[in-house]
């Protein structure tokens, strides 16, 4: 999708907007080859960061309110893991996990701009990326490598969310995706893996549940045969005796909604309950 279609549209616009400032020289960044390596509180109001110059490997500090190698400090979050600097008249942010580096200010805004000029029925959210990718550091191949890196680990992390018995529970809104579609690929690749995982367990969870009855009524030894994926030597079951006979059977495992499926038998002669 990257090589193939967005690249090629984002080429051709890079090749209007440059146009528009003047030449290739004007979209260089000042931030190039800058990353962000600590976030350091001092106490006493004291607060600084930790930079290095990849191309010439040298590390240097800044403290908010001094100037550095001309770059200045202008704030820092560290909840959020990032630092704003400036430097020749720009501003950025820095991002201590991911070391993506955002353009700010009057030049993003001015880039934004013609963006819309160009591609006026576009939303909001597709200039907004559009304009993280003309102005990124290392250019739109810089883009394309985080974009790329971005989408591998989002659905790494979504097929390993489907391995975990409960689902990932409801969060704050995080930081839109560079990319808008990271923010629908990722949730819906773990919601289908969960349903088809779920679905492949159901057979085997009823032939658990009729096992422990069968058992119960003397005609069955050891224990419940246990789902396909289920590493635990309990077969990744919740047995819950109930009172006056019968017994609940619950997968450790959950659906998208958070629920366990989940069998109910009742005395011997009453059958059982399938309950979602």
């Amino acid at each position: 999708m990257w090589e193939n279609t967005l690249l090629p549209e984002l080429r051709k616009l890079e090749r209007e907007v440059k146009a528009e400032f003047g030449g290739e020289a004007t979209f260089a960044s000042a931030f190039e080859g800058l990353r962000l390596s600590a976030l350091v509180d001092l106490g006493d109001g004291e607060r600084r960061i930790s930079l290095e110059n990849r191309p010439t490997g040298a590390v240097f500090t800044l403290v908010e309110g001094r100037v550095v190698e001309g770059t200045a400090l202008v704030s820092m979050d560290f909840a959020a893991r990032r630092a704003v600097l400036r430097r020749a008249g720009r501003e950025a942010v820095l991002n201590l996990e991911s070391k993506q580096i955002e353009e700010r200010g009057p030049w993003v805004q001015k880039v934004a701009a013609l963006v819309a000029a160009h591609h006026s029925g576009v939303g909001s959210e597709n200039v907004g990326w559009m304009t993280r990718a003309l102005t990124h550091p290392r250019g739109l191949d810089g883009f394309g490598e985080d974009l790329i890196a971005a989408y591998d680990r989002d659905h790494a992390d979504a097929l390993a969310q489907a391995e975990a018995a409960p689902p990932p529970s409801p969060t704050e809104a995080a930081e839109p995706a560079i990319y808008p579609m990271l923010d629908i690929i990722p949730p819906t690749v773990a919601k289908v893996a969960r349903t088809v995982r779920g679905s492949r367990s159901q057979g085997r969870f009823l032939q658990a549940a009729i096992h422990v009855r069968l058992g119960e009524l003397g005609q069955a030894e050891g224990p419940p045969p246990a789902v396909p994926w289920s590493s635990e030597p309990a077969g990744a079951f919740v047995l819950t005796p109930r009172e006056g006979g019968g017994f609940r059977l619950g997968s450790r495992y959950q659906n998208t909604s958070g629920k366990p499926w989940t069998y109910e038998f009742a005395t011997p002669d009453a059958g059982f309950v399938r309950a979602p």
